[in-house]
């Protein structure tokens, strides 16, 4: 595991997983808590997700709020996703900036995603598959989000297929973070 790149946006990283490959196939190891800890990483996870997407969906841009938030480690097994984060973080130099990065199941990459973004992807393959690992359990309560469309992302896709929870977000302008950079 090594950073491949890091994000405009501080503590966020775009990770290389252990990859295996021989005759029969490949490994990949988008999770080890000592290369995790080596690199300065969270290494303690509640809860884990698989999300599976139909094309030209747009999920997020969603964070979950204290006193549980949440740090989520992002993988795409099956598929391609353009994966994208928005600095929330009252204080921060890149507040209200976003980033993105493709997560596919050819490149294996891995999305670190600190506490304090709001995270969404765009969906460009029939049944891609997605995996979320996150530091706190969710809660329904302290879920939150951005629209979609307020924050300038090129998400790539002509007619999006938007979750009506998602379409009813509000927008970064009005959004009053409780995270401090």
């Amino acid at each position: 595991m090594e950073i491949l790149k890091k994000s405009k946006i501080q503590g966020c990283f775009l990770l290389r997983p252990l990859t295996f490959s021989d005759e029969r196939g490949t490994l990949i190891k988008p999770y080890h808590s000592g290369r995790f800890k080596a690199l300065g990483l969270h290494t303690k996870y509640d809860e884990e997700l698989v999300v599976t997407s139909a094309k030209d969906v747009i999920r997020g841009l969603h964070f979950q709020g204290h006193p549980l938030p949440q740090i989520k480690v992002i993988s795409c097994a099956k598929g391609k996703i353009l994966d994208v984060v928005v600095d929330i973080r009252k204080g921060s130099p890149t507040y209200a900036k976003w980033d993105s990065f493709i997560l596919d199941s050819e490149n294996s990459y891995v999305l670190y995603v600190p506490e304090g973004l709001a995270h969404g992807y765009a969906v460009f393959e029939e049944n891609t598959i997605v995996c979320y690992r996150m530091s706190n359990i969710f809660s329904a309560e302290l879920e939150g989000g951005i629209r979609w469309d307020s924050v300038g992302v090129e998400w790539g896709i002509e007619s999006p297929v938007i979750s009506e929870r998602d379409r009813n977000l509000i927008p970064l302008c009005d959004i009053d973070s409780k995270f401090i950079y």
